[in-house]
């Protein structure tokens, strides 16, 4: 079964993702301009 990832934000399901490394990347990126934690989880 493929897993699925979701980018999370203050509880808020932003965006989902196929790849965990997109998902990471695109976390702290978003981290980083926004300065508000962002986090990633496994969606099943």
């Amino acid at each position: 079964m493929k897993m699925k990832y979701g980018l999370y934000c203050m509880g808020s399901l932003v965006n989902t993702y196929d790849d965990a490394i997109e998902a990471h990347n695109d976390a702290v990126y978003a981290q980083e301009e926004s300065g508000v934690p962002h986090e990633v989880r496994e969606i099943q």
